[in-house]
């Protein structure tokens, strides 16, 4: 299973439309929703965009790592920053 989480409505409605008949594909636009669905479920890579509302990317795969450490974490974001790029990659993306 996939966990996409990203505030871009259109980005979520076309990571919904990526056909994969061996994945579900589960969405969340800010990090609460997105930390609930990890809790509850088995996920094998979160795409987490790093400008979520509220709680940051950052935040989301900092408690990602803590609480489902076997996930495989992939960091967005629609600004490059090289110490962005840089602090995803120490958290663990």
């Amino acid at each position: 299973m996939i966990l996409v989480a990203d505030n871009d409505a259109v980005f979520l409605e076309q990571a919904q439309k990526v056909p994969n008949r061996s994945r579900q594909v589960f969405l969340a636009s800010d990090t609460t929703r997105a930390f609930e669905l990890a809790e509850g479920l088995s996920f094998s890579v979160a795409l987490v965009d790093l400008n979520l509302p509220a709680e940051d990317g950052f935040e989301l795969i900092r408690k990602l790592r803590h609480s489902v450490p076997e996930i495989s974490i992939i960091a967005v974001s629609s600004s490059f920053h090289q110490f962005t790029v840089e602090d995803a990659r120490k958290l663990g993306a």
